[in-house]
């Protein structure tokens, strides 16, 4: 079995497949790892940086940005793992730039706890996705995710491989598109299972993002 995770403002969310079943009330990574692997799940990919790096960019971000064009705006670049730890964004940044990066953007300091939470969650299993880069490769969605006509967008794409979003049950734990987010990363997570997942960087070296 597969599943999705992504983060939430409560914590996170899952969507596992087959089944179309939603993994909701989770306040913890751990928590929600526990779940999946309760249900059998095999194979997680989670929409969250695994493995921030020491010094530098990761090039499966860089590469990521630049598939993505007008929309690469949508991921941000991993800060180093010193940078995660600092107190303030400022000094996030700073440290980051002196160990070869570049500034540390609010979202990416934001979610500081949750990328520790995954990187030092010691999951099997465990893959790095990008939602938007599986929807670009599926269908590239014009809109934004958090306009009507993006979510529109987004259904009509999880419906062409088959989901029924109309079936899923749902406490609203997660805001829609943290949902359609998870759904999407579970996509991936069963196409990496099935060997159809794209790697990017191709060459799998390195941390990696698949869609």
């Amino acid at each position: 079995m597969y599943a999705g995770v992504d983060g939430c403002k409560k914590g996170w969310v899952g969507f596992v497949l087959p089944g179309q079943r939603l993994v909701e009330g989770c306040t913890s990574f751990a928590d929600m790892a526990g779940q999946l692997a309760d249900l059998g799940v095999t194979t997680i990919g989670v929409d969250m940086p695994i493995g921030p790096p020491q010094t530098g960019e990761r090039e499966c971000d860089l590469l990521v940005k630049k598939a993505l064009g007008p929309k690469g705006s949508s991921l941000f670049i991993t800060p180093t793992r010193a940078a995660l730890a600092c107190a303030t964004q400022a000094e996030a940044t700073r440290l980051n730039k002196e160990l070869g990066g570049a500034g540390v953007s609010a979202q990416a300091f934001s979610l500081r706890h949750k990328i520790a939470e995954v990187t030092d969650a010691g999951v099997e299993g465990l893959i790095e996705v990008h939602p938007e880069l599986t929807f670009h490769v599926l269908g590239t969605p014009r809109f934004s995710k958090r306009t009507w006509a993006g979510v529109r967008e987004r259904l009509a794409i999880l419906q062409a491989q088959g989901l029924d979003p109309w079936a899923w049950k749902s406490a609203g734990w997660a805001a829609v598109d943290d949902t359609l987010d998870a759904a999407a990363a579970a996509i991936t997570a069963m196409r990496y299972g099935e060997s159809r997942a794209i790697a990017y960087p191709a060459d799998r070296e390195g941390p990696c993002i698949w869609a």
